[in-house]
């Protein structure tokens, strides 16, 4: 969860930007990045577009992204969101028609296994993804109500 004193940092539609981004807060893209970024947060909106290289706590993506994400906890790929190059993350999320043509490596599922363990019950993951997904989300739109006043 982003901390309120990180930042709150927005790549308007009418904006593209070339090069190296740093942001310890939230990022929301809205027009284009080609590049790398390191950020708390990532969030391509719908009618954003992202070619780089990321590291991130956390990565939404509604618009497109085409590069290697790094995220040290989920990745999610909204509806209208299309995603190619290569993810790692501890967990992945993908709304119906979200589209992903990647190499993916998600390490939660490592993680709920117990030693010896063949696998882990679907509808564990499955809650375990929706939970953390909501509990993202929720944060992120009071993050952004909280910033706009609302």
């Amino acid at each position: 969860m982003t901390n309120k004193s990180d930042g709150f940092s927005v790549i308007d539609s009418d904006m593209a930007v070339e090069g190296v981004i740093v942001c310890n807060g939230q990022l929301v893209v809205r027009g284009s990045i080609k590049g790398s970024i390191q950020a708390g947060g990532l969030v391509v909106g719908d009618k954003g577009a992202v070619t780089a290289d990321v590291k991130t706590k956390s990565m939404v993506i509604g618009g497109d992204f085409e590069g290697n994400v790094t995220a040290e906890e989920e990745v999610t790929i909204l509806a209208t969101g299309n995603c190619s190059g290569k993810v790692e993350c501890k967990n992945l999320v993908i709304e119906a028609g979200g589209i992903i043509n990647a190499e993916v490596n998600c390490t939660l599922v490592k993680e709920l296994m117990p030693e010896g363990s063949p696998s882990v019950p679907l509808e564990k993951k499955q809650n375990l993804l929706k939970d953390k997904a909501q509990a993202y989300l929720s944060s992120f739109f009071h993050l952004n109500t909280a910033k706009s006043g609302k």
